[in-house]
């Protein structure tokens, strides 16, 4: 059995017992849960994950471009990035309820 082999690994340094879990190992936090809390939290972050990172590039790119705002009237920049908002939007959330639509074993 050699070093990458075993899942646990016991260091000995200054009188004290460190024991160390790698992180391949089946004793990790997310291992040890039940399937459907472990599936929930994944929709979770998952989710969540994806509105920010939605979210951040919408907004910088567009305050970057100047078609965020518009001052007197919108110009054909301001409508292409607003449609490009309205269907993505639609496509996220269309991507969200195809994520949360499958139920959970306890209803």
């Amino acid at each position: 059995m050699g070093f990458c082999d075993s899942q646990r690994v016991n260091i000995i340094a200054r009188h004290e017992t460190i024991q160390v879990i790698f992180a391949g190992s089946n004793n990790s936090v997310m291992s040890s849960m039940e399937p459907d809390v472990k599936d929930f939290l994944k929709r979770v972050v998952w989710s969540m994950t994806l509105v920010l990172v939605y979210m951040i590039i919408i907004s910088t790119a567009g305050i970057a471009g100047g078609w965020f705002f518009f001052s007197d009237s919108p110009g054909l920049g301001n409508y292409i990035f607003y449609a490009w908002i309205l269907f993505s939007t639609v496509g996220i959330i269309w991507l969200l309820i195809k994520w949360w639509k499958r139920k959970f074993p306890h209803g």
